[in-house]
C-alpha cells in the first residue's frame, strides 16, 4: 500500500463569486460552458480551456481564494449540449436560440497520510 491516500472530487460552479481551496493539495478549473470565465480578473478561460492551480505536493495544503466571474456580456460561442451523436454543435445558424451555459468544473485532490 502507498504512503499517501488521495481523494479526488469535482464540483461545478455556475455563478460568479469566490471559490476557496479549503486545504486541498491540487486543483484545476475547466470551462465546460459556452461563455468566458475569468479567474481573479487575470486568467480568462474560453470555452474548453483549463487552468491548473499549484502542483500537487503531499505535504502542502492550499487555502487559496479565487474570484470567479462569468462573462455575461458577450454571446456564447457554441450551443449548449443537448445529447445525441453531436452533443455540442459549434454551428450557430441565424435565428437560433443559444442559451448561456455557465459551468466551471473544479477538480481537486486532497491527500491523507
Amino acid at each position: 500500500m502507498g504512503k499517501y491516500k488521495g481523494i479526488a472530487t469535482q464540483e461545478v460552479l455556475q455563478e460568479s463569486g469566490v471559490w476557496q481551496a479549503d486545504g486541498c493539495h491540487q486543483y484545476t478549473f475547466r470551462n465546460v460552458g459556452n461563455v468566458n470565465v475569468s479567474i481573479d480578473l487575470i486568467n480568462v478561460l474560453q470555452p474548453g480551456e483549463t487552468w491548473e492551480g499549484p502542483q500537487m505536493h503531499p505535504e502542502v495544503e492550499y487555502f487559496n481564494i479565487h474570484r470567479i466571474d462569468f462573462d455575461m456580456t458577450t454571446s456564447p460561442s457554441f450551443r449548449m449540449p443537448v445529447g445525441g451523436q453531436n452533443p455540442t454543435s459549434t454551428v450557430v445558424n441565424p435565428g437560433d436560440v443559444v442559451l448561456r451555459d455557465t459551468r466551471l468544473v473544479v477538480s481537486k485532490t486532497k491527500i491523507d497520510s
